[in-house]
């Protein structure tokens, strides 16, 4: 497949057999599964399983830079993602990555918050990746990455509708009405 939006840098690791890999080594190599959360995960109480890879995306940006957010948390936690991609806050809600804002919280695979204390915007050039699960269930294509809970590709690609209403509260300030 290919990954217009929503994807992760060629160096972040997602985890696959509950071990961190980067996503172009895992599709190198072949991996068979993704960790990702299993169904009835509560936020008080997360259970992971392994889903079964559909396919490694790819996405290059080619001449185009596209901006990459390297979200950084207080823990020390790093992350670094397109724009679009998906991230999962302390509420459970998805938001793309470029809502973010430093003091917001986010959700570690750990069930713990982490709250941003950095988030910085830097254009890029290459190769970005993602995954997709065979699976159509939502909380199943909750991936764990770099110890944070974000989503798969399925979230840009067939459930973009469900993620439009997101799209409103993200890029319309509604404060002054």
């Amino acid at each position: 497949g290919t990954c217009y939006a929503g994807c992760y840098t060629p160096t972040q690791r997602v985890a696959f057999n509950g071990e961190y890999s980067p996503v172009p080594k895992a599709a190198e190599s072949r991996r068979p599964t993704v960790t990702a959360l299993a169904r009835g995960s509560q936020q008080s109480s997360l259970r992971f399983g392994e889903q079964p890879i559909r396919a490694f995306v790819r996405g290059d940006t080619g001449e185009m830079e596209e901006d990459v957010f390297l979200l950084e948390t207080s823990d020390g936690g790093r992350l670094e993602v397109t724009s679009e991609h998906p991230m999962v806050t302390d509420q459970g809600a998805i938001v793309r990555a470029k809502s973010l804002r430093v003091g917001d919280k986010i959700l570690r695979s750990n069930g713990n918050t982490a709250t941003l204390s950095r988030v910085t915007v830097s254009p890029f050039k290459g190769t970005v990746w993602n995954v997709q699960p065979v699976s159509h269930n939502k909380t199943e294509n909750i991936l764990d990455a770099e110890g944070f809970l974000t989503g798969s590709i399925r979230f840009q690609n067939e459930w973009a509708s469900d993620n439009y209403r997101l799209s409103l509260r993200d890029d319309v300030d509604v404060s002054g009405f």
